[in-house]
Order: C-alpha cells, then sequence, then structure tokens
C-alpha cells in the first residue's frame, strides 16, 4: 500500500476497478515526494563525487536523426514493456502477489491534475535523467561504457516498487543509455525519457476514462500503432542510408 491510503492510492493491476479520484492534497504530496526522491540523491552524489557540470550533463551536438530514433525505439520498449507488465502482474495476481500501479492517481481538481502532469511527465524525468543518465552514468563510464550503462540500469530498477516492472524499467533504461552515449548528448535522454512518461500517462488515462476492457483495446491498439510506426521509420532510414 501506498502511504496507507485507501481508495485512490491503492491501485492494483488485479484490481485496477476500484480505482477512484483523492484528495487534491494527497496528489500534490505524492508530487512533492516524486521530485525529492531525485532532488536529494543528485545533490548528494553531486557534492560527494565532485562531478563537473560539464561531464555531468554532457551536451555534445550529436545526431538528430539518431536521437530521433532513440525517442522511437524507446516508444517501442515502452509499448513492449507495458504489455509485458500486464501480463506479469496477472500472473503475479494468481499467487496472490499484488502489482502497485500508484503513478497516476488522480483527483478532480484538473489544476492541480495538470501541476500532476507537468511532474510526472516532464519535470522528474528529467530529474531522472540528471541522476541516472548524468551522474551515475558519466562517472562508472571509466571502468567502460557497457558497465556504465549495465550498472546504471540496475540502479534504476532500485526506484521502482512492483515486480511486474523491474525488467521494462532496466531495459528501458539499457536503452536510454547507449542512445546517450551514442549521441552524447543529455538531451537524447530527456527527450527519450518525457516522450515515453508522457504516452504512457496517456494510455493510463484512457483506461481510467473508458473502463477496464475498452481501455486495454485502446492501449492495444496505441502499442500496435508505435509498432508499425517503427517499422515504417526504420525502413526509411535504411532506404536514405541512414
Amino acid at each position: 500500500y501506498y502511504f496507507d491510503l485507501n481508495d485512490g492510492a491503492d491501485i492494483y493491476y488485479s484490481d485496477f476497478y476500484t480505482h477512484q479520484p483523492i484528495d487534491a492534497e494527497i496528489v500534490m504530496f505524492v508530487a512533492a515526494f516524486n521530485l525529492l526522491k531525485y532532488i536529494v540523491p543528485i545533490l548528494v552524489f553531486k557534492f560527494l563525487s565532485r562531478l563537473p557540470v560539464k561531464v555531468m550533463l554532457p551536451m555534445a551536438k550529436g545526431s538528430v536523426k539518431i536521437g530521433a530514433f532513440g525517442v522511437l525505439i524507446m516508444l517501442v520498449v515502452m509499448a513492449i514493456g507495458r504489455i509485458g507488465n500486464f501480463v506479469l502482474a496477472h500472473l503475479f495476481a494468481l499467487v496472490n502477489i499484488d502489482s502497485t500501479y500508484y503513478d497516476y492517481i488522480y483527483t478532480e481538481n484538473q489544476a492541480v491534475m495538470l501541476v500532476f502532469f507537468i511532474v510526472q511527465c516532464i519535470i522528474a524525468p528529467i530529474l531522472m535523467e540528471i541522476l541516472f543518465r548524468g551522474l551515475i552514468l558519466q562517472t562508472f563510464r571509466q571502468f567502460g561504457d557497457l558497465f556504465a550503462i549495465i550498472i546504471t540500469g540496475f540502479v534504476n530498477c532500485l526506484c521502482y516498487y512492483s515486480f511486474s516492472q523491474i525488467v521494462y524499467i532496466f531495459c528501458a533504461s539499457l536503452v536510454v543509455g547507449l542512445f546517450t552515449i551514442r549521441t552524447g548528448s543529455i538531451y537524447t535522454a530527456f527527450a527519450m525519457r518525457i516522450s515515453s512518461r508522457v504516452l504512457t500517462y496517456i494510455m493510463t488515462a484512457l483506461s481510467l476514462q473508458l473502463g477496464y476492457i475498452e481501455g486495454k483495446i485502446a492501449k492495444t491498439a496505441i502499442c500496435l500503432a508505435i509498432f508499425a510506426g517503427a517499422i515504417v521509420v526504420y525502413s526509411l532510414l535504411i532506404n536514405s542510408g541512414g
């Protein structure tokens, strides 16, 4: 259970239909907590490591085409991961292990929901990438890029509380780390993480609005569209020699 809150804060895949709006104050508290869980380790890590800002936040002018392809690959990983999360969550439910799904708690206060969206889908992803693809990845690159990508992915998994999400988070972290190093820019990581967060938020909102069955159908259609788009873009890149 998340902070021992009832109704809207305790959300499980296996009991998804019980999701209800909660107080705006609780939503704001969760948003603030989600920022602090990245801000505090960033400040501590930066103080202890003394890593220069230009090393911590690489901003090389890498290939825009590679960065855009990285965003598309991230969305594909997100789509596969979401399907995998759903399957794993139901398997866990068979043995009475529920998967918490608290990131998208909501309230009827639309202004608060806008703040929550900005925090969850824009500010938090940027802070996350400053911590992982900035501080941690760049610190461990002295031991080799592959080692740095893997260790960063492992640490990234520690920020999540659901067993069904761990495999997806690890794979997504590997992809973001690879493209960050390939382009030499932290902006690639920002774009990849924000795009996946926004799409995930939209898909979850659809589930809440449409209902369990209709929501699953809509999310499946979106995932299939992502796969189709990836195939088209990949074909265009191959034909153009990219």
